[in-house]
Order: structure tokens, then sequence, then C-alpha cells
């Protein structure tokens, strides 16, 4: 009879082990929509990002002397760089 407590035991404790892997794996999933729908966000403001630079780059090749330019170059092309390291945050 010990035998077969014993087996009673293994399965009752393979049965919770199940149990957490299984909640565990819920929360993952969960997680893992939540970084997707994130992304997506992301890859939106960038879009809207990239298209306000084409803008901003247009009215200043229009409007501004060089020196200026060149400031607003080096603003845009640091708040892309931060989107992008935002991006590359979420992919990991």
């Amino acid at each position: 009879m010990h035998s077969l407590d014993q087996l009673e035991q293994n399965v009752r404790a393979l049965i919770a082990r199940c149990d957490e892997l299984e909640q565990a794996n819920k929360a993952l999933l969960l997680t893992n929509d939540e970084q997707r729908q994130e992304i997506v966000r992301s890859h939106s403001e960038l879009n809207s990002l990239q298209q306000e630079l084409r803008q901003l780059r247009t009215a200043h090749t229009l409007t501004t002397t060089p020196e200026n330019r060149e400031k607003a170059k080096q603003q845009i092309s640091a708040l892309i760089a931060r989107v992008d390291q935002a991006i590359e945050v979420l992919k990991h």
C-alpha cells in the first residue's frame, strides 16, 4: 500500500505543478499581448513623428537660416532616436 500512497502523492504534486505552469503561461500570454499592443502604439507614434519630421524639414528648409536648420534637425533626430530606443525595449 505504501507504493500506492507514494504514487498518489506524486500524481497530486504533478497536478499541482501543472496548474502552476498553466497560470504562469496565462500570465505570460497576457504580458505578451500587452507588449504587442504597446509595439503597435509605438509604431503608430513613430509613423506620426516621421511624418511630422518630413513636414518640419520642409518648413525649416524654406524658412530658417542654415544654423537653425541644423539645430532643428538635431532635435528631431534626438526625438526619433528616443522612439527607436523605446521600440527596441518593447521588442525584448
